[in-house]
């Protein structure tokens, strides 16, 4: 799978959001919540959110809360309908085949 510039498509991952606190009732229990906004190449793009909790520590808690946003992501249909299309091919690689013939 090619990945940097000669990847077929692309997605833009931000964190636009992050918030740890305790948790209600228990003062070792640290929960997390995590906003996640992913643009496709297409320029689409959602924001989804990821909730976790741990008794160990408040990065436990985050790096779960960042993972289930980003297996949200991945399992959206509009995402995934991007994801699974064929790539198009791109006006310089049309031009450039005309030249070959």
């Amino acid at each position: 799978m090619p990945t940097g510039r000669s990847a077929e498509k692309e997605l833009k991952l931000r964190m636009v959001g992050v918030d740890v606190s305790k948790g209600l009732g228990n003062a070792f229990v640290m929960r997390c919540t995590t906003q996640l906004q992913v643009e496709t190449g297409d320029g689409e793009a959602r924001e989804f959110v990821g909730v976790a909790k741990s008794g160990i520590s408040h990065m436990k808690a985050c790096n779960a809360a960042v993972t289930r946003a980003i297996v949200q992501a991945l399992n959206d249909s509009a995402i995934r309908s991007y994801i699974e299309r064929p790539q198009l091919e791109r006006p310089a690689e049309l031009s450039n085949r005309r030249h070959r013939r």
